[in-house]
């Protein structure tokens, strides 16, 4: 009985066995990933090579050249060891270009908005909007923002966050040519009276250049248009020049525009600027000691 029962047991066990084996074994296909689409760039440097949005990009001992893709003939002008970042939003009209100033000196020249409904430079406290002309923003660490227009025309306000922190309106104010006003913690400064053109590779500060004829700035009535690269206007009248933009412009920029730039702004390069450095964004280098 005993050898039955270990035949009944060892048939079983093959049978099983057997039975496990005819099995089909399931084939697990693992699916390669899609391709991702590489990001369209948003500036190119001199050289050609692409920057893509949200990219930090420092400049060495030299001013860095970059180029705003889509915008014809536009130039970014990085001062030494100066650091940005460059990317897009959709606001009220269309797409803006933003430029994020996280170090150092940047000349701006707009001569052509190309694609772009506007363009914004964001230092640490400051938001410079503008929509084609030439001029030139610092950031100092912790010491304040100052914009320095050569040519054309500009509104220059707080970061929405600054102001909010402040309290009260932020208007801002509009700077025509040969302009300059700085942006802290404490707010908008008074407007200066610009004497001479500034470089972003001079080691004075901008508003020193701009606004002390001794501090290496270019003097605008010893300069050509031509050196200069850009036409500078001559002996005209800041309340002329201030009422080239409509009251509809104005309307539209402040009802409208302003709101929804702000948040998209905020969303697409960081948040709230704390004391120490504005972005939410990762990658940037610490800031160079200034002078």
């Amino acid at each position: 009985m005993v050898r039955t029962l270990l035949s009944s047991l060892v048939l079983l066990i093959v049978i099983v066995a057997a039975g496990i084996a005819a099995e089909p074994v399931p084939v697990v296909v693992v699916a390669e990933p899609a391709p991702v689409a590489a990001a369209a760039p948003i500036a190119q440097l001199a050289s050609g090579v692409p920057v893509a949005a949200g990219e930090a990009v420092m400049a060495g001992a030299e001013p860095l050249i970059l180029s705003i893709t889509g915008a014809p003939g536009s130039t970014l002008k990085l001062s030494p060891g100066g650091t940005l970042r460059v990317g897009t939003a959709e606001v009220a009209g269309g797409t803006a270009a933003l430029v994020q100033l996280d170090a150092g000196a940047v000349e701006v020249d707009l001569p052509n908005k190309g694609v772009y409904h506007e363009l914004h430079v964001l230092g640490e406290f400051s938001d410079t909007r503008v929509t084609g002309t030439l001029f030139v923003v610092e950031r100092r660490a912790q010491r304040g923002d100052y914009t320095a227009l050569i040519s054309g025309r500009l509104n220059v306000k707080l970061r929405s966050q600054v102001a909010e922190r402040l309290g009260g309106s932020n208007d801002g104010v509009d700077l025509v040519s040969r302009q300059g006003v700085g942006a802290d913690a404490s707010g908008l400064g008074a407007i200066d009276k610009l004497l001479a053109r500034p470089s972003v590779a001079a080691s004075a500060t901008v508003k020193e250049q701009a606004t002390d004829a001794a501090a290496n700035g270019i003097p605008f009535d010893t300069v050509s248009d031509a050196v200069a690269g850009t036409v500078v206007a001559q002996d005209v009248d800041d309340n002329v020049a201030a009422s080239v933009s409509t009251s509809v412009e104005s309307a539209v920029n402040d009802s409208i525009v302003d709101a929804v730039t702000a948040a998209v702004i905020t969303s697409t390069l960081g948040g709230a600027p704390a004391p120490s450095g504005p972005s939410a964004l990762a990658g940037p280098p610490a800031p160079p000691t200034s002078p």
